[in-house]
């Protein structure tokens, strides 16, 4: 009897040790699943704020050069035009009346990106999409900048069918569509040719705008879209930019449910590509 009370003692005591294990056990997994998720949330919130300073960053470096030199062309030929207005010909103040314009749209361009941006940053952009016909807004987008490609004699080609819908933020897509084109037509050598296409993937809706110009290699594509990064180059006509076009592409595409990505080889043209859902339910697909 002494044996059996001692064994179902040794039993009682080892089931209750094992069960204060098992406690033990799920407490350990519960706090490490705490602190995994703690240590999750501290990455994501210091990624946050890294994006957030290169924002700043790129905000200020903007403000302070890209903005500041147009500003200073602008006032350096107003005042010799000013100062010199009865003595230059009629040829000589047409040129330097060119530049002022030629300046003041580069301005204006730049101007817009970096509303737009400050915006898209400040939770300011409404996301208002709809069903509509994407070639309506090439062809928008291909008249307002005609006066670009006229300059370099260029043909721009829309083969996109009349066909093609898209469900998106028709503003947004325009936006997107106008800086692909507008970096299309400075990249591009004069006479050269730009051509727009759509093709359907399952469902998304895959639009190419593809120039014929200069091209980039491989460490200058790794440098687009990337608001770390303050990289641009200067077009075939000598054309300045920012890079903030390509950066609102790529916030704008995401918010609508699409990506954006480019296939360019130097010296043989750039071909740059985003995607919108053919439908409402191709969002999440």
């Amino acid at each position: 009897i002494g044996l059996t009370i001692l064994l179902v003692g040794l039993g009682v005591l080892g089931y209750f040790n094992l069960q204060q294990k098992k406690t033990s056990n799920k407490l350990l997994q519960e706090k490490n699943q705490q602190l995994k998720f703690t240590n999750k949330k501290l990455i994501e919130s210091e990624e946050h704020l890294t994006e957030l300073n290169a924002t700043k960053d790129r905000f200020f470096t903007i403000i302070a050069h890209d903005l500041k030199n147009p500003f200073n062309a602008l006032l350096g030929f107003s005042e010799l035009l000013l100062n010199n207005f009865v003595k230059y010909s009629k040829e000589q103040s047409e040129e330097i009346i060119k530049t002022i314009f030629d300046t003041s749209q580069s301005l204006y361009k730049l101007l817009e990106n970096l509303l737009q941006w400050s915006r898209s940053q400040t939770g300011g952009i409404t996301y208002n999409p709809e069903l509509f016909p994407i070639n309506k807004q090439v062809r928008q987008e291909m008249e307002l900048l005609s006066h670009l490609s006229e300059k370099k004699n260029l043909k721009i080609v829309n083969r996109v069918e009349e066909s093609v819908v898209v469900y998106a933020d028709v503003d947004l897509v325009s936006i997107i569509i106008r800086n692909l084109l507008s970096n299309a037509i400075k990249f591009s050598n004069p006479q050269g040719k730009i051509k727009i296409t759509a093709v359907e993937e399952n469902s998304m809706v895959a639009i190419n705008v593809a120039d014929s110009g200069i091209g980039m290699g491989k460490q200058e594509i790794n440098k687009l879209f990337r608001v770390d990064e303050s990289f641009s180059t200067k077009g075939t006509a000598n054309e300045e930019g920012t890079g903030l076009g390509l950066i609102l592409c790529k916030e704008f595409t995401k918010k609508n449910g699409g990506k954006i990505y480019v296939n360019s080889q130097k010296g043989s043209g750039s071909t740059f590509t985003f995607t919108l859902p053919i439908s409402k339910s191709g969002i999440n697909a």
